[in-house]
C-alpha cells in the first residue's frame, strides 16, 4: 500500500471518529434539551388552580408548582374555573397545545414555568384580593 493510500485511509478514519464524536454530542444534547422543555406531562397532575383568565397553576404529583400562562387572556376561564385542553401527546407544550374555556375560547399556551410554593401563595393571595374588588 502506497504511502497516499494510507494517508487516505488514516484521514478517512480520523473524520468518521470525528462525525462521531459530534453525533454523540448533539444527542446527548438533544437529551438534555428535551428534559429542560418546559412541558407538562398530562399524567402527572394531581389538580389545577385558575388564577385569572391568563394564568392557571399545576400541581404536579412530587410536589412540583408549574405556572402556565397564555399567549393572551382567555375569555371566561376565570369565571368558570375549569377548562378543558387540546394536546398532540400526553404533555401541554408552549405555542403547541391549548387551554379551552368552558365558553369555547380556544388559547394558546404562551410558557410555562416552575415556581415555588411561596410564589403560588402568593399569586392565590392575589387573586382572593382581585375577587373581594370585583
Amino acid at each position: 500500500m502506497s504511502q497516499a493510500a494510507a494517508a487516505c485511509r488514516v484521514l478517512g478514519m480520523v473524520i468518521a471518529i470525528i462525525l462521531a464524536a459530534r453525533s454523540g454530542t448533539t444527542v446527548a444534547g438533544d437529551e438534555e434539551a428535551e428534559s429542560a422543555t418546559p412541558c407538562i406531562s398530562i399524567r402527572h397532575v394531581k389538580r389545577t388552580e385558575v388564577i385569572d383568565d391568563r394564568t392557571v397553576l399545576f400541581y404536579m404529583s412530587g410536589g412540583q408548582i408549574r405556572k402556565v400562562t397564555l399567549a393572551f387572556h382567555c375569555s371566561s376561564l376565570k369565571f368558570y374555573r375549569s377548562f378543558s385542553y387540546r394536546v398532540y401527546t400526553s404533555r401541554l407544550c408552549p405555542r403547541v397545545s391549548e387551554i379551552i374555556s368552558r365558553s369555547g375560547s380556544h388559547c394558546p399556551i404562551g410558557d410555562i414555568e416552575t415556581i415555588s410554593t411561596q410564589e403560588a401563595a402568593s399569586l392565590m393571595a392575589r387573586d382572593g384580593a382581585a375577587d373581594k374588588n370585583d
